[in-house]
């Protein structure tokens, strides 16, 4: 099997997994692959058995309908009574046959065209590249979901564009190596690939020291993994992402992580032992999420839709305990980075009463006295009890720390810490003035003092007051952090002690104004139609998510690269490991015969080893040939090629250049 004919089936696999990442919304990845698979082993047997190309197209074109109605003879023969799922699935599998048919019609005709008609065989490559490059241009293509998802597109688009360039150079286009910018095209990507990967690898090294609210990220905006009181923070009026929630104009605390573990010096940060599924910061890449049940009798159904505009789309964020999350479609991607909805079972505020044991909670008391730990500080400890002194019920205590923090304390953007001082301490004890994180901070410790447990969670608020026809503006200055303290029998419920009371001499505008860009979005909104993908959603279990284990990522790029070193290294190392003189000489002249070739424009593989030296024309190459010659069919004695530097022989022909340059020398 010649290049020529099983080359462009490299390039058109990595075209479909491409397309089928746009076509996400119609097709799985498992039906890309098998679809794949299918169409290659029939290549490759109409390629190998020289099957007519229009025939072969035509083949591949029923076949599936065939394979179609004896799945669905034996369902209606063997089971009968499933035979109505068959009406769910048919309409998937008849869109990715529609989808695939162009693709594949394409290919066969380019096959048969450049078959009959040699000149047009470069076609196939330029086709290819425009394919590519068409990917990049549609509006929808993302490459948002998921923080690996860039890189390996890019590495594959990379890959694709220098395999199609070396094809052209292959097929006697005559591209040559004058042109430098061309083949920089097919390494940029690569580029931007290892910076992309080598970004994300930093920011995950960099979480732990890390600090704030929100920062930006590749894609947009997303929280810190730590929160940590700072001197002063300044406020964005960027917005952020869009609420769609019918129903009057309420204020919502949209959680976007928990952070439930305290260390003096770092801050707030989560500890995933002692997260539930719903309660981690949760992301999805497919058609969205099912999430574990929340034991409840007085959480209410809250259903809402959030589209982002400067948010990482892959962000969720829910009220309370989000039940389920699905993908929409629907919207304008020039105006929205990506959307989805949201059924939430939400505990109203204040409805339920505050744990007093771990019985009383339903949890066990390793859960109740982790979530009750604090560094130990008297002065904490006394202002705590000062405050709840004539309290006995612990709901009356919550309320009277939030009302303390809502009737004394101002908000400021600028805490204004003295050098070398504690700034709990002094936002507590001096200033009594910060922004939310001094309050829900504050407020977290001090409960905790009092045996109460509870935690820190950040997201964003709602304002009702800026509602337009069911649509919340959120910006950046929403970004928030509040309380949530364990009640009897309901979870965690949400308190904010945070205060509107501004300190005095501050002017803060929250966003007076909302601009023309929130109206526009309203505009292009009421002119769609949101719906779910409709793809099948990812069952979480009640135990918290596991992260994407970097070292799966790590382990396939390592064994990629040792593949590539196999390869590379498939002619030197039987050189390596063959102690004959005569043989390792045959051996050699193999390897530098495949590099010579390479180097050249066309296919010399028929010739004979002494028309190829005539056609290279080079003194030292020729040398090589006579002995290799002498090596094959010679009845000298092994002794006589013992002296023969191969080493000397490849450096000499490095120096005439006829060697393959630049990247292509890893091919060989």
């Amino acid at each position: 099997m010649s290049r020529r004919e099983w080359a462009p089936l490299v390039g058109f696999s990595v075209l479909v997994v491409l397309w089928a990442h746009y076509f996400r919304e119609f097709i799985g990845w498992e039906a890309a692959l098998v679809g794949l698979g299918a169409f290659h082993g029939l290549a490759l047997i109409h390629i190998k058995l020289r099957v007519n190309p229009l025939f072969a197209s035509i083949q591949v074109l029923v076949l599936p309908w065939l394979v179609r109605a004896l799945l669905l003879g034996g369902l209606w023969v063997l089971a009968p009574e499933q035979a109505a799922p068959s009406d769910i699935l048919l309409p998937l599998y008849d869109r990715y046959l529609l989808l695939m048919y162009p693709a594949v019609a394409l290919h066969w005709a380019l096959t048969g065209i450049s078959a009959r008609y040699p000149r047009f065989t470069p076609w196939r490559s330029l086709v290819h590249l425009a394919l590519l490059a068409l990917v990049f241009g549609l509006p929808d293509f993302e490459l948002t979901e998921g923080s690996l998802a860039l890189p390996f597109t890019l590495a594959i688009s990379g890959g694709l564009l220098l395999w199609e360039l070396e094809q052209l150079r292959r097929d006697n286009l005559r591209l040559g190596w004058g042109l430098p910018p061309i083949w920089f095209l097919g390494l940029l990507p690569l580029i931007l690939s290892g910076a992309s990967l080598a970004y994300i690898a930093y920011s995950e090294n960099k979480a732990g020291e890390q600090a704030g609210l929100l920062q930006p990220t590749l894609f947009g905006y997303d929280f810190t993994p730590l929160v940590r009181l700072e001197n002063q923070i300044s406020m964005s009026d960027n917005l952020i992402f869009v609420l769609k929630k019918d129903g009057p104009p309420e204020s919502y605390l949209l959680r976007r992580q928990v952070l439930n573990a305290y260390d003096a010096t770092r801050g707030f940060y989560a500890e995933p032992r002692w997260l539930t599924a719903t309660e981690t910061a949760l992301n999805f890449t497919s058609g969205g999420l099912i999430l574990p049940e929340v034991s409840s009798r007085l959480r209410e159904s809250l259903v809402y839709d959030i589209l982002a505009v400067n948010l990482e789309p892959a962000s969720i964020l829910a009220v309370n305990e989000p039940k389920s999350v699905e993908r929409l479609m629907g919207y304008d991607p020039r105006r929205f980075r990506g959307a989805y909805r949201v059924l939430s079972r939400a505990l109203p505020p204040k409805l339920a009463r505050v744990a007093r044991n771990p019985a009383e909670a339903g949890v066990s008391q390793e859960y109740w006295d982790f979530h009750t730990a604090v560094p130990p500080d008297p002065k904490l400890r006394d202002l705590a009890l000062q405050l709840t002194r004539d309290i006995i019920d612990p709901t009356k205590k919550v309320e009277r720390l939030e009302r303390f923090f809502h009737e004394e304390f101002y908000y400021s953007l600028k805490p204004a810490t003295p050098p070398n001082t504690d700034p709990l301490r002094h936002f507590l004890f001096e200033s009594r003035r910060g922004y939310c994180s001094y309050f829900a901070f504050s407020m977290v410790l001090l409960l905790r003092h009092l045996n109460i447990p509870s935690r820190l969670a950040v997201g964003f608020f709602t304002d009702p007051q800026r509602q337009v026809l069911g649509y919340y503006p959120v910006r950046g200055f929403q970004a928030h952090a509040w309380v949530e303290v364990l009640s009897a029998g309901e979870g965690w419920m949400s308190y904010d002690p945070t205060t509107d009371r501004l300190a005095p001499g501050e002017d803060i505008s929250f966003g007076a104004e909302q601009g023309d860009e929130f109206f526009d979005l309203i505009e292009s909104l009421l002119a769609q139609e949101l719906q779910p993908v409709g793809e099948p959603k990812e069952v979480l279990s009640q135990q918290p998510p596991a992260a994407t284990e970097p070292w799966l990522l790590w382990g396939a790029l390592l064994l990629a690269v040792l593949a590539l070193t196999l390869y590379k290294l498939r002619f030197r190392i039987p050189i390596l490991l063959c102690r004959d003189p005569r043989r390792k000489l045959v051996l050699s002249y193999r390897l530098f015969r495949r590099q010579i070739e390479a180097g050249l424009d066309g296919d010399y593989r028929d010739l004979s080893a002494m028309e190829l030296a005539q056609r290279v024309g080079d003194t030292t190459f020729s040398q090589i040939t006579d002995i290799y010659l002498e090596a094959r069919f010679s009845d000298h004695p092994r002794d006589r090629f013992n002296g023969i530097d191969l080493a000397a022989l490849e450096r000499r022909l490095q120096k005439v250049n006829l060697f393959p340059r630049f990247w292509r020398w890893f091919w060989y």
